[in-house]
């Protein structure tokens, strides 16, 4: 529940999606000539690259209640 409040929930998982995510590859890389392996490899490199930025914009563009209410607890602070 609490990572639905992190901001950065998102790459405290990263690690263990991308173990989770190698494991698959390497047993559909058997199966898959050298051209197409790399192209699924870039294909996952560039779906990471955008899903982490785009969850870097959306929280910094459009902040969440609690970090609202967080931050004007705080204002007077910063």
């Amino acid at each position: 529940n609490g990572a639905r409040y992190h901001a950065y929930w998102q790459f405290y998982c990263l690690p263990y999606a991308v173990l989770s995510l190698a494991y698959v590859l390497e047993g559909a890389e058997a199966r898959l000539r050298v051209g197409q392996q790399r192209l699924l490899y870039a294909g996952v490199i560039v779906w990471l690259v955008v899903a982490s930025a785009i969850t870097l914009w959306s929280r910094y563009t459009q902040p969440s209640g609690y970090v609202a209410k967080t931050l004007s607890q705080w204002q007077f602070f910063l």
